[in-house]
């Protein structure tokens, strides 16, 4: 690219931009009349565009980004995306013909930059999501519905913000060249009209090589226009997400000359479908309430496919899934007003899952396709650049062989930078398919900086196939190698059963971890099932691998632990078992003194492992 740049240089010339900044203007508002003017209307829509954008710069010069942002963009657009989320999903019938417009509100797009990769498959992903926001609308308690809701909001902002800044940083790369090369070309084809005007008047017919000519010339100003058109509006949408205003100027930061950086994928499907199985929170919202016996999962409609064997029949892979995919999503809304049990308890999860793994597989066929797309356009784009700069050596710059193999090299670069938002947009998608959040909803109220920090560490993680999961403040890493051994033992660890008032003291046996063949020394956390962290009155030893703890009256309920191993090789393993607190105690009296404040209650300790009764007194 840097080598066209210095051609058009040469034969064109660039065009210098310049801009200036409208002073600040108080305008006050004109007087009630009997009617409006077109003056007055002109006057208040002044006054509107200062009142929305009182403060926004105009111009930022200091170069922003991706991680910026999506960190600006969470900001400006969060609250109003998520009463979009809750304002769409609040009708208790949604029918299949309010899709395209729910689908547009929430802000799925379901156009690619590239047509090499199918826009069948975006489209899927995306009902499939819908369906799966529906079915855990519909299905889980308020709650765990509003959590999902936040989560796909965020992501889905992030994801059209990797879309756009790609987009806008490729606008501010290629416009100018290609306005160069077109100014030049339709230069050219002016002066074969002049041409042909005056043979006309001689009467005279123009050569076929010269209506050859033309022709060639008029199908790359075509071709430049019509890639013109992909980036045109980039920079106006990019900076309204950002909430500037439209016409505000954003450096991006990014790669002068292409050859960007393929976002690595440090995973295979299968363990893809693991990470997913195990970290999506609507899969986790029906681990509460489920006992591992219920837990018997048979979900497996896809083929068995590794990296190769897609490649060798893409489409056959990508009909299949985006058909299956299409029919789920179908299912889900169809079944959205059956309030059966059976439906909603039994089958539930299953259900659940099937859509998770749908969204994997789509959004891992997409990044393939993308990936590949992308490495032969720029291959292609590199050695168009080559013939270019050889032929104009050669011929010399003012040759038409030499204007048309540059016009077809700035055509190629601008189709593999089209190709590389696809590549984006796809690991976005299949970041969010594995249920993997780069920033939680509770840092949104930090400052942008905070926030694109945070989305930078984790992408970064997540690129070198490192995935988190914060466990009672500890920072719990999985390798995504290979999923976690479940090494739960109801002999060895069974469940334990104690009253209020008595002292914990359980101890995880070595031989439960050695079932496990750890690559040197392991390290051990525990937490609670949700990932919420411990109770406050229970403490973990992760030396001994030991809990202990005194729960009182206010700690009566079951909790369900979990107990992550894990060592430097990636081999992982879990066990969960779960303490159940009764209250053994019962108020008996109640003393009163002569203040109002002064007051003695007695407690009377029943049987242990049975709540209490007041025959137990």
């Amino acid at each position: 690219m840097k080598k066209l740049v210095c051609f058009m240089g040469a034969v064109a010339g660039f065009v210098g931009a310049c801009s200036t900044t409208a002073p600040e203007v108080t305008v006050e508002a004109p007087a009630m009349s009997a009617y409006y003017s077109d003056w007055d209307r002109a006057v208040r829509a002044d006054v509107d565009m200062q009142n929305m954008y009182i403060g926004t710069p105009s111009k930022i010069t200091k170069p922003v980004d991706m991680y910026m942002a999506m960190a600006l963009a969470l900001k400006y657009n969060y609250t109003r995306r998520l009463a979009s989320y809750k304002e769409s999903l609040g009708a208790d019938n949604i029918s299949l013909a309010a899709l395209p417009t729910m689908a547009e509100n929430l802000g799925y797009e379901n156009s690619t930059n590239s047509d090499a990769v199918p826009a069948d498959l975006k489209v899927s992903w995306n009902l499939l999501d819908l369906s799966a926001l529906q079915y855990q609308n519909t299905a889980a308690s308020p709650e765990t519905a509003a959590q999902e809701q936040t989560r796909k909001v965020i992501n889905n902002i992030m994801l059209e913000t990797r879309s756009l800044y790609w987009k806008a940083l490729a606008a501010q790369r290629l416009i100018p060249v290609i306005d160069d090369m077109n100014e030049y070309l339709v230069r050219v084809v002016d002066e074969i009209n002049a041409r042909s005007n005056e043979m006309a008047k001689a009467g005279k017919n123009p050569s076929t090589t010269l209506l050859v000519k033309k022709r060639t010339y008029l199908e790359n100003i075509k071709k430049l226009a019509d890639l013109r058109k992909k980036f045109d509006t980039a920079q106006t949408e990019f900076a309204g997400l950002l909430g500037l205003y439209p016409s505000a100027e954003i450096k991006l930061a990014g790669a002068e000359y292409g050859n960007f950086p393929i976002p690595s994928l440090r995973a295979k499907i299968q363990q893809l479908e693991w990470l997913a199985l195990t970290n999506r929170p609507e899969l986790r919202a029906f681990d509460l309430g489920t006992s591992k016996d219920e837990l018997q999962l048979v979900i497996k409609d896809f083929d068995s496919v590794n990296n190769s064997d897609y490649r060798q029949d893409p489409n056959y892979y990508n009909r299949k899934w985006a058909k299956d995919s299409n029919a789920l999503s179908m299912t889900v809304f169809e079944e959205a007003t059956d309030n059966n049990d059976l439906t909603y308890n039994s089958l539930a999860r299953q259900r659940m899952a099937h859509i998770v793994l749908n969204q994997v597989y789509l959004a891992w066929a997409m990044y393939q396709s993308a990936v590949e797309d992308y490495y032969l356009n720029m291959g292609v784009a590199t050695t168009s650049e080559d013939i270019a700069e050889d032929i104009t050596n050669k011929e010399g710059a003012n040759k038409a062989i030499s204007h048309l193999e540059s016009a077809r090299a700035i055509i190629d670069e601008a189709n593999a930078f089209l190709s590389y938002i696809d590549v984006q947009e796809a690991i976005g998608r299949l970041y969010a398919s594995i249920g993997l959040d780069a920033v939680p909803a509770s840092m949104l109220k930090d400052t942008p900086s905070v926030i694109a920090v945070q989305i930078r560490e984790s992408l970064d993680n997540w690129s070198n196939g490192i995935f988190s999961a914060d466990v009672k403040g500890a920072l719990a890493t999985s390798s995504g190698q290979k999923p976690p051994a479940d090494i739960s033992s109801a002999a060895l660890v069974p469940n334990v059963v104690v009253g209020t008032g008595s002292d914990v003291n359980i101890k995880i046996p070595d031989e439960v971890f050695q079932k496990v063949n750890w690559e040197g020394n392991y390290t051990t956390v525990a937490g609670s099932l949700d990932d919420a962290g411990l109770p406050a009155w229970l403490k973990y030893d992760d030396k001994t691998h030991t809990f202990t703890g005194h729960p009182t009256m206010e700690d009566e309920g079951d909790y369900r632990i979990k107990v992550y191993a894990l060592d430097n090789s990636g081999n992982s393993a879990v066990l969960g078992f779960t303490i159940t607190v009764n209250n053994v105690y019962i108020q008996t009296m109640e003393y009163k003194g002569l203040t109002g404040y002064r007051r003695a209650k007695v407690y009377h300790k029943c049987t242990p492992g049975t709540p209490c009764a007041k025959n137990d007194i």
